[in-house]
């Protein structure tokens, strides 16, 4: 008797910790019962037109299909519809069935006013195509700088090397004496106005990337509905997601690498 009162203890909290049963209605039903299969209110199925709905959920002879998925004598026309898109704006009347029966015989209904509901957001949602003047100027500005960053310190550095301006180092981070210290190079430059240039372009650059960081950070709480006093900029927020990783892997990381792999990002390969 203990072993039937768990098994079916242990269907009711599989009954409500199922994705079928989350999308629920404070009228549905849930079996009070605690028999075994548990008896539940199917999950709404919204289809294309009134034949489209299940022979399971069709309204008798004398009633008629309202827009709110109810069977009446009469609408009033003021219902509301439980579906959320065009192409399955039919809500279908709820039925009682056990939770598998309701997964088997409407579970392709669903998927497919999924399917369907997806490709109609994908339509009538703006999505940036990251070729907008604004991600052009961008690139062309981050490949300009870097650029200019390698091709002055090669000028620097390889072309045009002030003679005796390098001069090498030991340098040491041990204390023990009997450790070999490593060997390294210092080298001088006087100003330019030119390296100057660069110098601001740099630094203007990272800053810039630093804001543009915080700007989809925000426009990401906005779709999340934290921010609520600004208007968004993008209507998904994966999207906004995508932007930032573009953002931060693609344009920062890459150019603070190139510089430190080529330039050591010291202050006299601007100079």
């Amino acid at each position: 008797m203990v072993a039937v009162v768990n098994a079916c203890a242990f269907c009711s909290v599989l009954l409500l910790l199922s994705p079928s049963a989350i999308k629920a209605d404070f009228g549905d039903y849930v079996d009070p019962t605690f028999n075994c299969p548990a008896m539940t209110t199917c999950r709404q199925v919204c289809v294309a037109t009134v034949a489209d709905c299940p022979a399971t959920m069709q309204c008798s002879g004398n009633e008629t299909l309202c827009a709110d998925g109810v069977c009446a004598p009469f609408c009033t026309g003021n219902e509301v519809s439980p579906c959320e898109f065009k192409c399955a704006s039919v809500a279908c009347p709820k039925v009682v069935d056990s939770l598998d029966n309701c997964t088997t015989l409407y579970g392709d209904l669903i998927a497919a006013e999924e399917a369907c509901g997806a490709e109609e957001t994908a339509v009538e949602m703006s999505l940036w195509t990251f070729k907008e003047g604004g991600f052009v100027f961008l690139y062309a500005w981050i490949s300009a700088a870097t650029v200019l960053v390698l091709s002055w310190c090669a000028y620097n550095q390889r072309i045009a090397p002030v003679e005796g301006s390098t001069q090498s180092l030991e340098l040491s981070f041990s204390s023990n004496a009997d450790k070999n210290a490593s060997k390294g190079y210092q080298t001088g430059y006087k100003m330019h106005p030119v390296g100057l240039c660069i110098n601001f372009i740099t630094m203007s650059t990272i800053l810039g990337i630093q804001g543009l960081l915080i700007y989809l950070t925000i426009q990401y709480y906005i779709q999340q509905e934290l921010i609520t006093g600004l208007t968004g900029s993008f209507e998904d927020d994966v999207q906004v997601l995508h932007a930032f990783e573009l953002t931060w892997r693609k344009s920062f990381l890459y150019f603070e690498r190139l510089l430190r792999s080529v330039c050591d990002l010291s202050h006299s390969c601007f100079q």
